[in-house]
């Protein structure tokens, strides 16, 4: 068993959105189904109040970071991640924001595996895109250590195997995520990301 990552789609401000932010069972109901799970017909009715008007193109969930969300974080500044003292600094931390969500999406939505939800609004995902976008790669890269992540544990990461493999495979993921803000922002929505 282990932890995969997923984005949805989804526009935070609308009605149906913020039903299921405050109603735990609603949120339980629309959980399973599309934006956030791809369960086939019938889907209930706040689940089509909540994919109404859906762009065409657009996918209802992600998740091409599958379980090396962590490692792509990390990529994203290995030098501030190994100075991550506690949970509460990593979890304000820039890189962790754009991966795991910016902030948490309600208390009540928790997987079942116990990671809370959390979202990013369109403008988050639009920094996001450009931090992304300009990144340094020859500086990370240069920073860029498998026994590092082990060390620091780093979920999925052996310290044996060429960093310069684990990295070229961790870039292209980031740049993946990169190009689905982007496309995320161009609709007009916001994400919920979720471990599960």
């Amino acid at each position: 068993m282990g932890v995969d990552w997923s984005a949805s789609p989804v526009r935070l401000a609308s009605d149906a959105m913020r039903e299921i932010r405050e109603d735990p069972q609603l949120w339980e109901t629309a959980s399973f189904y599309p934006p956030f799970y791809d369960d086939p017909e019938p889907i209930p009715e706040i689940s089509r109040r909540l994919t109404a008007d859906w762009p065409e193109g657009l996918e209802w969930r992600v998740g091409f970071l599958d379980r090396a969300y962590n490692q792509v974080e990390y990529l994203l500044d290995p030098v501030a991640y190994r100075r991550m003292e506690d949970w509460a600094r990593r979890e304000r931390s820039l890189s962790y924001r754009i991966v795991h969500g910016d902030n948490p999406f309600a208390e009540h939505a928790v997987s079942g595996q116990g990671f809370p939800w959390r979202c990013s609004s369109r403008e988050f995902l639009a920094e996001a895109v450009e931090v992304i976008d300009r990144l340094d790669v020859a500086r990370v890269r240069a920073e860029y250590s498998k026994v590092d992540m082990s060390r620091l544990g780093v979920y999925k990461v052996s310290p044996r195997g060429d960093d310069g493999i684990s990295f070229d495979a961790n870039l292209e993921r980031l740049r993946q995520l990169g190009d689905f803000y982007r496309s995320v922002v161009d609709s007009d929505f916001d994400v919920v990301v979720e471990l599960y």
